[in-house]
């Protein structure tokens, strides 16, 4: 007779709190938005060639049985990520500006200062 088993999550926290496909650089994220994209797990394995096979359909297994869970990590990381982008762009405004000035700056000023 063959015995059930517990079969591990393979999850790992990196140093900034992301999940990541254990053994990979793989971010758990990737996978669950191709899965709830429509992608079956071969694809997603076929898309993410260092995740294995099984290690996809337990993956979303996990996800299936803890949704409410999964769901908040994948929001607050999508409003971690928006946020991120928004003040990156805020950092860059201007930039093109400040570029093109200091590139049409006279000659002299561009000079670099000797000792």
């Amino acid at each position: 007779m063959i015995k059930p088993s517990a079969v591990p999550i393979p999850l790992e926290a990196d140093a900034q709190g992301i999940l990541r496909v254990l053994g990979t650089r793989v971010p758990v994220d990737n996978l669950l938005h191709e899965f709830l994209a429509g992608a079956s797990p071969e694809e997603i394995v076929h898309a993410y060639p260092s995740v294995s096979l099984a290690d996809a359909y337990t993956l979303i297994g996990h996800y299936l049985a803890n949704r409410t869970e999964l769901d908040a990590y994948l929001n607050e990381n999508r409003t971690a990520t928006t946020a991120a982008i928004a003040e990156g762009r805020q950092r860059q405004s201007g930039l093109r500006e400040r570029l093109l000035a200091k590139l049409n700056a006279p000659e002299a000023s561009r000079a670099p200062v000797s000792g």
